[in-house]
């Protein structure tokens, strides 16, 4: 296992320089679940409701090996400095032959307990991830040139993955629709000004910017693990092409 943050490298190995990983805790379980329970009066049980996973919490620890007073002094720096000023990174994990990522903040505070001077400290770090789902490859799909306003898309996680669609051509207004759901835009699509529709969110977005007010319809859907999920494009005039990118999705 390899885990990776900006600059920094923790190593699931061994060996005598760097960050070395004993444990790593809160990135392969699945997170807390989450729900609004209201108990039924003079009844067994509970109304039924929905669960969403809570935030993910990851926790590395183990030990950092210098051949220096002053080298494990620079990797306590850079280890302290790890998001210090509350911004985001990619949290980026290699195991078992799989790569995901996930948007991390710092959780907590930084520790690093010096054991043997010059040689040898351990150290633990905890990351704080709002988004509990990690993130594997990412695929681009376009229609088929027998029918070039259908996409098919597919994901291999082991969670619903969200699309982002990206509609690029010459049309006054258009609809995407899916499984009976619909996301209808009435802004002109024009050249060199694509849209992207962002299923997580319901968002549309030009030229970089969120646009409102011009979504009728939005209906938004996901990308089930394992199953494929046709998007199919209706211009209400001109010509658009469409397509879905989606990326394998864990929970």
């Amino acid at each position: 296992m390899i885990a990776r943050i900006n600059d920094l490298l923790f190593d699931g190995g061994s060996g005598s320089d760097g960050f070395y990983v004993t444990e790593m805790t809160g990135w392969d379980s699945t997170p807390d679940v989450r729900r609004d329970e209201a108990e039924k009066p003079l009844a067994a049980g509970s109304f039924d409701a929905v669960g969403y996973f809570s935030s993910r919490v990851i926790s590395i620890s183990g030990d950092c090996h210098a051949d220096s007073a002053e080298k494990l002094a620079y990797y306590q720096r850079k280890l302290s400095g790890a998001l210090a000023d509350g911004g985001a990174a990619r949290l980026v994990v290699d195991y078992a032959g799989l790569t995901t990522s996930a948007s991390v903040r710092l959780a907590t505070k930084t520790q690093f307990q010096v054991e043997l001077w010059g040689y040898r400290a351990s150290y633990q770090i905890q990351f704080w991830a709002a988004d509990p789902r990690k993130y594997g490859q990412s695929y681009t799909f376009t229609a088929d040139p027998a029918t070039p306003l259908v996409v098919s898309a597919w994901q291999y996680g082991n969670y619903a993955a969200y699309p982002v669609l990206t509609i690029t051509g010459s049309m006054p207004s258009y609809s995407v629709s899916s499984g009976g759901k619909t996301y209808q835009v009435n802004k002109a699509v024009t050249a060199g000004h694509p849209h992207q529709i962002f299923m997580d969110s319901g968002l549309l977005i030009v030229d970089g910017f969120p646009v409102y007010g011009v979504v009728e319809q939005a209906g938004i859907w996901a990308v089930p693990p394992g199953q494929t999920v046709s998007q199919t494009l209706a211009p209400s005039g001109g010509t658009g092409v469409m397509t879905v990118t989606v990326a394998d999705t864990y929970i």
